[in-house]
């Protein structure tokens, strides 16, 4: 049983996160449950770690819980943000060089590669904490750092990846 606790906590964040779409946004439920999932983000991978019980499968099954979760965040987040064109058009592109990154990673190394590297963690932290942020202050400065910070990881991902040797 203490092997599969770390699997337990992202399996917890996925349903965490689908249940989460049914909450009202920015109410105590999202608040507790948005909290629950990025506890157990955090949690899942120094557990599996700590007990000696990190897995590829533990691995994919983190990747699953991040998507699931990132989708949810899109449908609730997304559409109370007001930012000027010019920056949606910033977000959209930082979001596709990721996912080209992804899939040439994929193609050329034959597996799905997510770097685990501080900036990638930076990333992660910014947008898990945006939606607190836009509760005090606009949201075109926050978002706008967590662009120039998506910026910084996506230049690190692909000197990672093209650095890398190929398979």
């Amino acid at each position: 049983m203490r092997k599969q606790i770390a699997n337990i906590l992202t399996i917890s964040r996925i349903v965490v996160a689908m249940i989460l779409c049914y909450c009202p946004i920015f109410g105590l439920p999202f608040w507790i449950l948005y909290a629950w999932c990025g506890i157990s983000d955090v949690l899942d991978g120094y557990v599996a770690r700590k007990t000696g019980s990190a897995s590829e499968r533990g691995a994919m099954l983190d990747s699953v819980a991040d998507l699931v979760f990132l989708g949810v965040w899109l449908e609730k987040i997304i559409p109370v943000i007001t930012l000027p064109s010019w920056l949606w058009a910033c977000v959209i592109l930082v979001s596709l060089i990721k996912i080209v990154l992804f899939f040439v990673g994929r193609i050329r190394h034959h597996q799905w590669l997510d770097s685990h590297t501080i900036s990638n963690k930076a990333t992660g932290i910014l947008l898990f904490l945006l939606p607190v942020v836009i509760q005090f202050v606009p949201a075109t400065i926050p978002a706008l750092v967590v662009c120039a910070v998506m910026m910084w990881s996506l230049v690190e991902d692909g000197m990672l990846l093209f650095k890398a040797r190929k398979e």
